[in-house]
């Protein structure tokens, strides 16, 4: 967890974040936005891009929702 250097009371996560990490970091926020995304790629489609993109764009936003809510 870092704060991003630009922008006030921003918090850049990793999607590798723990759930206690999302978890402390969520304490006391009332607004979450995700702007993190994996888009496809022209005539690439390899196991590594479907990971990345279930990862950034569906795993990861699912944690930090589930983490939000408690």
């Amino acid at each position: 967890v870092r704060i991003h250097d630009g922008l006030p009371n921003t918090i850049q996560l990793a999607d590798s974040a723990t759930e206690s990490t999302l978890l402390a970091t969520c304490a006391g926020v009332d607004v979450i936005i995700h702007l993190a995304a994996v888009v496809h790629v022209i005539g690439r489609s390899d196991e590594a891009l479907r990971h990345a993109y279930q990862s950034t764009n569906v795993d990861f936003p699912v944690r930090l929702a589930l983490a939000a809510h408690s």
